[in-house]
């Protein structure tokens, strides 16, 4: 959570804030320091209030006014209107990710295979209403693997077996009970890299661990890089 943050982003003082959103300045310290979680009224006094961007007091994506959230022109409204009635929702659906992959190739070329980052690419489009949970879900793997195939007593005889064990090992926890990392994205990305890849492109990933976190922070804002980076780290 990044409502310490976002108050710093404000230029305002916790005794402006509390005031602002009129509570209690010792429970909005208990927020800022996370020792509690706040309730869904309070994250929506929070945006009508003080006009945050919910991505952003979750996981600290910009942009963090609500105001300042990229809009879809009216032009480009249209364009997807019309797009809608050539269509069906699952076509235009997979258009777009191809247009979106076509577009993160571009500015990863060269760092990996393209074949093998093309299909981790497909992990990002798995259904969920929070676009950065599959990123942070694949980046916290792959911290995992960094960190575990590192170790003295670690041996990697099947790569392909090796990530799907983390995978489905990688415990999952919730918040208010809404899943932070759902068992049907462990799931979803399981099956991706059960079908889809093969023992050497699996072993090309956990070789290239590093590059493919540098990959995976190109997806995302600085300040979820900070909060995320490193968690595993002994």
């Amino acid at each position: 959570m990044f409502f310490k943050e976002f108050r710093d982003r404000l230029g305002i003082s916790q005794k402006e804030a509390f005031e602002k959103l009129e509570i209690q300045q010792a429970t909005l310290a208990k927020y800022e320091s996370q020792s509690i979680a706040p309730s869904s009224s309070v994250i929506k006094k929070y945006c009508e209030t003080l006009n945050a961007n919910p991505t952003f007091l979750f996981f600290g994506q910009e942009p963090h006014l609500l105001s300042a959230t990229p809009q879809i022109s009216i032009e480009n409204g249209y364009l997807l209107n019309d797009l809608s009635s050539l269509f069906s929702q699952d076509e235009l659906a997979q258009k777009l990710r191809e247009i979106l992959i076509e577009a993160l190739l571009k500015r990863v070329k060269g760092i990996i295979k393209e074949g093998t980052f093309v299909k981790l690419l497909d992990a990002f489009s798995l259904g969920s209403h929070v676009r950065q949970r599959p990123f942070l879900f694949l980046y916290y793997v792959f911290q995992i693997i960094s960190v575990a195939k590192n170790q003295p007593n670690t041996t990697i005889q099947n790569a392909k077996q090796f990530i799907i064990e983390t995978i489905q090992n990688f415990k999952t926890f919730s918040w208010k009970n809404q899943p932070a990392f759902t068992e049907k994205i462990k799931q979803d990305i399981t099956e991706l890299i059960d079908s889809d890849f093969t023992e050497s492109e699996c072993q090309l990933l956990i070789e290239q661990t590093d590059t493919v976190l540098i990959l995976l922070e190109r997806t995302m804002s600085p300040m979820v890089i900070k909060a995320h980076r490193g968690v595993f780290h002994t």
